[in-house]
């Protein structure tokens, strides 16, 4: 209800002011943010950790399938966390 969407005109400039490792978990069928589309957007981010596609998950993609998602979270943050 709040979105500005004139805001989303500026994303292509904050993304790629993230320093941070990025991943993309994505709902192959969010009819909101197609897939395509999203990884088109991921040339605009600096750092790419990867990109997962989650079979016929849509926009809420962590709660249609939260385990997944969750697996996914997991495996990226041991790879981005230094040992020590």
């Amino acid at each position: 209800r709040n979105m500005k969407f004139v805001r989303l005109d500026e994303f292509k400039k904050l993304h790629r002011q993230l320093a941070i490792p990025t991943l993309f978990i994505w709902g192959t069928n969010d009819p909101t943010f197609p897939e395509p589309e999203a990884r088109e957007m991921m040339t605009q981010f600096p750092q790419v950790a990867g990109f997962h596609s989650i079979a016929n998950a849509k926009l809420f993609v962590y709660e249609e399938y939260p385990q997944e998602v969750a697996r996914l979270i997991e495996s990226f943050l041991r790879r981005s966390t230094p040992s020590g």
